[in-house]
């Protein structure tokens, strides 16, 4: 029993410390490549450096606002992200949280956090809830149609709803985007979606006033971003391919690829209004997806 508790334990601290590198090293690149290619207005970047910026970062823990009572409420908010985390495999290709129909429980997870994560603000905050939860919680709801539509399609691809058989069917037949070339397109459609519910690049939010400081509040949404790329990154690309430090360190090169890639992409290639988000992903990303899945069960070899 005390073995399994510790088995347990150890698997969820590995399960945080990979979404957390995800995040850090996702955050680092980032920043390193806007800076450098002058994404960012009046700002040349030219004495810019993977070490200046992991500095920032670290100083920023010595700024952490806040009481008890908002920490608890993070803190819940933490646990759910890490519990989606944990549906999937990870370093070595194994899974803390083995279960059946795990996509579909990834996806409630994913999609009702946010609104947990407004009522918990609700509670622990003494009924104040921040605007940027609030509107995250409508993003949630808004990208609901699409992500469902996107993992039918998932399904009909590979004949399964499980993230060990995924991987296994990968280790097999290959890579599902090698496999399949309808995976790309929904590979690229999981990172808009992606991008939109965690504000990043094309439908980020400049207009909104920042409350000075910073709070353990402002790593949840980087962080579902990150759960996001280790779930592409398992379904899309193979996940760690074979077990043992290497493999997690190749899904990790693989996590973080995700998201420089895509949101440097973005930046590069694409400007929408905030106003524009929803109609985006309702009426343009939603019919494109809806095509991805008709193809997906009419033409042959998808299910492998």
């Amino acid at each position: 029993m005390m073995e399994d508790i510790l088995s347990g334990a150890l698997g969820f601290f590995e399960v945080g410390a990979f979404v957390l590198l995800v995040m850090e090293l996702s955050a680092l690149l980032e920043e390193l490549f806007s800076v450098r290619a002058e994404l960012r207005k009046g700002f040349t970047g030219t004495k810019t450096s993977l070490i200046k910026i992991f500095s920032r970062h670290c100083l920023r823990l010595l700024r952490i606002e806040g009481g008890l009572r908002r920490h608890m409420g993070a803190g819940i908010k933490f646990a759910l992200i890490f519990v989606s985390a944990g549906l999937l495999p990870l370093w070595d290709g194994r899974v803390t949280l083995s279960v059946n129909h795990s996509l579909w429980i990834f996806l409630g997870i994913t999609l009702f956090g946010p609104v947990l994560h407004l009522v918990f603000a609700w509670l622990f905050n003494r009924g104040s809830g921040w605007p940027i939860v609030l509107t995250s919680a409508e993003r949630a709801i808004g990208s609901a149609t699409v992500l469902f539509i996107l993992s039918i399609t998932v399904v009909a691809m590979t004949g399964a709803d499980r993230f060990a058989d995924f991987q296994k069917s990968q280790e097999v037949h290959g890579w599902l985007v090698i496999r399949n070339p309808l995976a790309i397109p929904l590979l690229m459609a999981f990172s808009v979606v992606t991008l939109f519910s965690s504000f990043q690049t094309i439908f980020s939010r400049t207009g909104d006033e920042r409350e000075e400081g910073w709070s353990f509040d402002d790593l949840l949404l980087p962080l579902r971003r990150s759960v996001w790329s280790v779930f592409m990154a398992d379904v899309f690309l193979g996940g760690a391919d074979f077990s043992g430090l290497g493999g997690g360190g190749i899904l990790l090169v693989k996590c973080v690829s995700i998201n420089v890639f895509s949101a440097i992409g973005a930046h590069l290639f694409f400007q929408l209004r905030e106003d524009q988000a929803e109609s985006f992903i309702l009426w343009r990303l939603a019919p494109v997806s809806i095509l991805i899945l008709v193809l997906s069960l009419l033409l042959p070899g998808g299910v492998v």
